[in-house]
């Protein structure tokens, strides 16, 4: 009886031990299948591919290549040859692009956000309003709980914006009387009807034609803006608000929520290191090269700059901070969002830079 008791219990640690060896061989497989798996990255560009923004968007996704060993490819379409800037959020969304391009737009539902399309807000230089944007996003979760379904994983302020007209030179907001403005969405409509233009809702990837068509007399965006879309040579005249222009927006790089949670730790690791990446590339491109071939380009086609002094400008403010500021800080407060909160928050930041 003892003898067969132990044949039974030889029986059952062998048993036990195979069961156990067979675990640990399938969790090895399963862990070196994962380890092998390749993961395939749809990503979208909605600027030509000689701007900074592309440039930087190419570099960016090669860098992620690069680091990964393999494990991720990069599929990238520039030019809006996937997705178009006006449908980049929806499309990441959808998941039609898994990484896009993305200039934020009131029409995809933010608000607070919107905090930095105010106009005459007084923004610094573009990496310090930067800085100032990112500080806003971590100290108040509801701006970044308007991101649904997408991650921003960098971004950068873009140039101020000023106004361009083609026949006629604006020194005041009289002089903008009757002209029709290109703008591309709601806040910068708002502010051209507040300082006594027409405003023209057109893409921007519309502008050339709007020109050429008579559309438009002027449009509102900075200037490297109309030299990626062929127009800069059209408007002789800008009307320039000081470094901050009438106001800026983040440029970002959505991608998928889904999809970068369905990436292994290490994988996703890599997506949030190359945060710094996509910047640095992008300054390089757009300080070192296209701003200044630029603003070079313009004085050689003998432009005329309009630059409006602090005091200038002070009055083309007071003009938008009833029908656009407050207006926009009862919006988000009719909606339970703390939007006096970031105002103050925003104008103290501006300040603490300047």
């Amino acid at each position: 009886m003892k003898f067969k008791g132990l044949k039974i219990s030889l029986f059952i640690a062998i048993a036990l031990l195979l069961s156990v060896s067979a675990l640990y061989a399938g969790g090895s497989e399963e862990a070196g299948a994962a380890e092998d798996k390749v993961y395939v990255f749809t990503v979208s560009g909605h600027s030509p591919a000689v701007m900074p923004a592309a440039k930087a968007l190419a570099d960016w996704a090669a860098w992620i290549e690069e680091q990964s060993n393999g494990r991720i490819i990069m599929n990238v379409h520039l030019g809006g040859s996937l997705l178009k800037g006006t449908e980049a959020y929806r499309g990441v969304q959808e998941g039609i692009a898994d990484v896009a391009q993305y200039v934020l737009d009131g029409r995809e539902g933010f608000l607070l956000n919107q905090v930095v399309g105010l106009p005459f807000m007084g923004w610094p230089s573009q990496l310090e309003s930067t800085e100032i944007y990112e500080k806003l996003l971590s100290e108040f979760p509801e701006m970044m709980g308007e991101w649904k379904g997408v991650r921003p994983m960098t971004y950068v302020m873009m140039p101020g914006t000023h106004i361009h007209t083609a026949a006629k030179p604006v020194y005041t907001p009289a002089d903008l009387k009757g002209l029709k403005i290109q703008t591309s969405e709601a806040m910068p409509g708002a502010t051209v009807t507040a300082l006594g233009g027409t405003p023209v809702n057109i893409k921007v990837e519309d502008m050339y034609l709007s020109f050429e068509r008579g559309l438009v007399d002027g449009v509102l965006n900075h200037f490297f803006a109309l030299n990626a879309w062929g127009v800069l040579e059209i408007p002789k005249y800008h009307t320039v608000f000081g470094k901050g222009g009438i106001s800026a927006l983040p440029m970002t790089i959505i991608m998928n929520e889904e999809k970068l949670n369905s990436l292994p730790a290490d994988l996703q690791e890599i997506f949030y290191d190359a945060k710094q990446v996509w910047l640095d590339k992008f300054c390089e491109y757009e300080f070192g090269e296209e701003q200044p071939k630029v603003m070079n380009h313009i004085k050689e086609m003998n432009h005329t700059m309009i630059n409006l002094t602090d005091a200038q400008i002070e009055e083309w403010k007071n003009l938008v901070m009833d029908s656009v500021h407050q207006q926009w800080i009862d919006d988000c407060e009719a909606k339970g969002l703390p939007g006096q909160a970031v105002y103050d928050e925003a104008l103290r930041l501006v300040a603490e830079y300047k």
